[in-house]
């Protein structure tokens, strides 16, 4: 697989990575009613996701080639956020159940943190694709850079445009969509390069 079409997909997943989280913190508000509360677990979810994520698939010896790995985390991501779309639906029945503010964050912190470790998990995972033959650490900027712009692509987009125009959940099914797409590419790939 070139390099330009792996940072590409690295730019798409930054992309749909700021689609999820704009929708699931404007979900979160709807559900606690204020949107520092919803931000504050959001990113709280997010960051501990992402570390933990990159912490144990570090650990982990990876049986299948990075980019099937990547491929496939990509589809599990997509899967989950479909299952959240209806946990969104139910949350703020299940709230109305739990007075209790502490367990009401713990439970919508332990919905998020599962798809945000799966986010975390592809850094390490491209990082080893990506930067095979790379001794000075260039590669893992230009990651880094490309990642990062696909997450303000996704950031605009999101907040300006797709949800007053389409609306959360519709927005949520196209970040889905290309999660389901850059699998599908990078299990072909990755499955083309044994």
């Amino acid at each position: 697989m070139s390099k330009k079409f792996l940072l590409f997909m690295f730019f798409a997943t930054g992309f749909t990575t700021f689609v999820y989280e704009i929708v699931w913190t404007r979900e979160l508000q709807l559900i606690f009613g204020s949107t520092i509360q919803s931000a504050s677990l959001l990113l709280t979810a997010f960051l501990s996701g992402f570390a933990l994520g990159a912490l144990i698939i570090s650990r982990v010896k990876i049986k299948y080639k990075s980019l099937i790995t990547f491929g496939i985390i990509q589809i599990l991501i997509s899967i989950y956020a479909v299952l959240l779309i209806f946990a969104f639906e139910i949350l703020p029945l299940l709230y109305v159940l739990i007075s209790n503010n502490i367990l009401q964050l713990i439970i919508c912190f332990s919905i998020l943190v599962i798809p945000a470790m799966m986010m975390g998990a592809t850094w390490p995972i491209v990082n080893k694709a990506f930067l095979k033959k790379d001794k000075n650490g260039e590669g893992a900027g230009e990651l880094y850079a490309v990642n990062s712009f696909g997450a303000v692509a996704g950031s605009l987009l999101t907040g300006f445009a797709l949800i007053p125009a389409l609306g959360l959940t519709t927005t949520s099914i196209i970040a889905v969509l290309i999660n389901l797409l850059i699998g599908v590419f990078l299990l072909r790939g990755g499955l083309s390069e044994d």
